[in-house]
């Protein structure tokens, strides 16, 4: 028994968009590449077929036919010349990109304290768990249920994971002590499931703008308990905004059909303002809303609001 993950690639499907009724091109091509691994699995093994049948053992649920379709449907890869091993022994390359050499330009320079630009991409293939097949060469149960040949494995659920975190982000600081930020992430997680022969898929875009002044030597208008009554401290004011948005689709191989089952649209607004006086004191003013939007028709929309001071003293 075990488990497996992999570094995986499956960036040339990550913006191929659903239809507007929630249909996937990528899960029709899934649907039919299966009986294109089915009769190359075939032809390997010198198993006659004829041509648009599924050949004998090799059905289009068995689990030697169903996972290869899935990776080449969900990779982009051409389903004839993709690898029928479940288990990978080759990782594909992920990667984290970051670029400051910006700031070497002279109208960057005569502007900007520091600006950076950054990407990065990771993707997993990984089976949740797998356990040796106690009947596998044996003659006597060679086929199981549905007529397939028993596979040497057992799997139950195999998926692709996918995050841009992030996809693209500027974070700069200008000299007069304006910092911004500006971030697009993107995510998708692509579960199969073998048992009730069915496809998850959970899809997440957010976007992200933030933007942040520093006021130096602001004095206090009390000396917070300290003998010095000229108390000045940098003041710094943050605001934040995101914008999420995530969805989850079951698509069912048998009927053929694709069903929206959850998500929402996440909106969140942020403000602060901190003061720190030496290492004792951080006054702290803050907003938080979180505004949430579903899919589905029958939540409905909320809306959670924080406003407060806070006063943190250090005793030590």
């Amino acid at each position: 028994t075990g488990n497996f993950n992999m570094s995986f690639l499956a960036i040339k499907t990550t913006f191929v968009n659903d239809g507007p009724d929630n249909s996937s091109s990528l899960f029709d091509n899934f649907v039919n590449y299966r009986l294109q691994i089915a009769q190359k699995i075939a032809s390997q093994n010198g198993i006659p077929f004829s041509p648009n049948e599924y050949p004998n053992g090799y059905g289009p649920n068995s689990q030697d036919v169903i996972i290869p379709a899935f990776l080449a449907a969900y990779s982009g890869n051409n389903p004839n010349k993709q690898k029928l091993d479940l288990f990978p022994s080759i990782p594909l390359p992920n990667w984290n990109i970051n670029y400051d050499g910006l700031i070497k330009i002279k109208w960057f320079k005569e502007r900007f304290k520091n600006i950076s630009i950054s990407h990065n991409y990771r993707s997993t293939y990984s089976i949740g768990s797998f356990i040796n097949n106690l009947n596998f060469g044996n003659p006597d149960f060679e086929l199981d249920s549905y007529g397939n040949f028993l596979p040497e494995y057992q799997i139950d659920q195999v998926s692709i994971t996918e995050q841009f975190a992030p996809f693209l982000k500027f974070d700069m600081t200008m000299k007069n002590s304006i910092s911004a930020r500006v971030e697009y992430k993107k995510d998708r997680t692509v579960s199969l499931s073998l048992t009730n022969s069915q496809i998850t898929e959970v899809k997440g875009n957010e976007y992200v703008a933030g933007l942040g002044y520093r006021i130096q030597d602001v004095r206090l208008l009390f000396n917070a308990g300290l003998e010095d009554q000229n108390i000045k401290s940098d003041l710094d004011l943050r605001a934040d905004f995101s914008l999420r948005e995530n969805k989850t689709i079951i698509r069912k191989i048998e009927e053929f059909s694709n069903q929206p089952t959850s998500g929402q649209i996440l909106i969140t607004l942020k403000f602060s303002a901190d003061y720190v006086i030496g290492n004792t004191m951080n006054i702290k003013l803050f907003y938080d809303q979180v505004i949430t939007d579903y899919v589905v028709s029958s939540s409905f929309p909320t809306s959670n609001t924080n406003v407060g001071l806070s006063i943190r003293y250090n005793l030590n």
